[in-house]
């Protein structure tokens, strides 16, 4: 009741001294007329003893009642306020487009000391032939030229942000999305999803792009109307070359068993890539570029010869000015060595291991020598046959 003397007393004080105020009985409620601007066609504001005040109309429906427009006047260093009752333990302030929250939109104020909602503010629409698609809620921005739509919550419980149409998700974002701290996904009994747009590619960047951090691009394309994709993954940084010891990963893909993590496949920027958890394999000037750890297992394996020159195979043995060692060479060599000429010993194999084109071009040409001796020999073998014969 203090609230309402106040206000009446406020709209007094600014209207007395230039009003003309005028009583009236209809109908056993006492009306009093206060006429702003007699030159006006239609009396400006009634105080109505029983309803309230009405402002441009003559049955006010609450206690002060607008029928018009209510500005406030510029003021220097002090906020204009609309104030509520914040010693209210469920009491709420309430901005209606119409005369509910069930037929028209709205806002509601809790204050700090309701019970309920202590501090909340809801945003409220209702329309009940509209279609769940339609816009509950939209945040705009002018700048005087142009309305621009910032975000837009849906009816259907979906949000749009930087866009006016319809969005195919919970939550489309029309442009870059920036993330300080956690994005997370409740649980749900189907897949949780982040879309892209056709004909298009969706970034995920550790910084603002890919040059100053790590990231993964997904790029659709159904122009030609054959549904196709591709994934990216890219590090940024300079590429190193293959000899450099100690490389920068690019790419890990590792396993976490709740306290330690262990490598399973990485890549580095100087292009090796490891299968296992022992770094140390990659840590050589060579210029291989996978690393196994413990072995492969496969069904089949096909080594291409990068060039036929260079004596790459072995077919140089059968040429005429091949100079095969003769076989007491051979055996003064093993004799010494332990192994086969231009064979690397078990030492070396531990040590450097063996590549694996370039030890069976070995093997071949020993055999293809082996092939020679046998050649030869049997050549003596028929000298000697004739020589009994005869």
């Amino acid at each position: 009741m203090k609230k309402n003397i106040f206000v009446f007393t406020s709209i007094f004080a600014a209207l007395l001294s230039s009003s003309t105020i005028t009583s009236a009985q209809w109908t056993g409620v006492n009306v009093t007329d206060i006429e702003t601007d007699p030159s006006l066609p239609v009396d400006n504001v009634f105080i109505h003893n029983k309803l309230g005040i009405g402002v441009g109309t003559t049955t006010p429906s609450s206690e002060l009642t607008v029928n018009g427009d209510m500005a406030f006047d510029a003021s220097t260093g002090i906020s204009r306020q609309l104030l509520g009752n914040t010693s209210s333990l469920g009491g709420a302030l309430l901005l209606l487009s119409n005369t509910s929250l069930t037929d028209g939109a709205g806002i509601t104020l809790h204050s700090a000391s309701n019970i309920n909602s202590p501090g909340l503010i809801e945003y409220s629409s209702y329309d009940a032939a509209g279609s769940a698609k339609d816009p509950a809620h939209d945040f705009k921005y002018d700048d005087g030229t142009a309305n621009t739509s910032i975000m837009t919550l849906y009816k259907d419980g979906h949000v749009g942000i930087g866009t006016t149409a319809s969005p195919l998700g919970q939550f489309f974002v029309n442009g870059w999305t920036g993330i300080n701290g956690s994005l997370y996904f409740e649980k749900s009994t189907s897949n949780r999803s982040i879309y892209g747009q056709s004909d298009d590619n969706l970034a995920l960047f550790a910084n603002t792009g890919f040059s100053d951090g790590g990231g993964i691009a997904l790029g659709a394309d159904n122009s030609t109307g054959v549904n196709s994709g591709i994934v990216r993954v890219v590090a940024g940084g300079s590429k190193s070359s293959l000899s450099t010891t100690s490389p920068e990963t690019a790419f890990d893909i590792l396993l976490y068993d709740q306290n330690n993590y262990s490598g399973l496949v990485s890549v580095y920027k100087n292009g090796k890539v490891l299968i296992g958890d022992q770094t140390g394999l990659i840590n050589t000037t060579s210029d291989y570029r996978l690393y196994v750890e413990t072995g492969i297992i496969t069904e089949k394996l096909k080594v291409a010869i990068a060039s036929t020159t260079n004596n790459a195979w072995a077919d140089y043995v059968f040429e005429d000015n091949y100079e095969l060692k003769s076989l007491n060479e051979v055996e003064n060599y093993i004799t010494t060595n332990k192994h086969l000429p231009d064979v690397p010993s078990a030492k070396e194999v531990s040590e450097n291991g063996i590549d694996v084109a370039s030890m069976d071009a070995t093997l071949l040409r020993k055999i293809e020598e082996l092939t020679l001796y046998v050649i030869e020999q049997q050549k003596e073998i028929n000298a000697l046959k004739q020589q009994l014969n005869k």
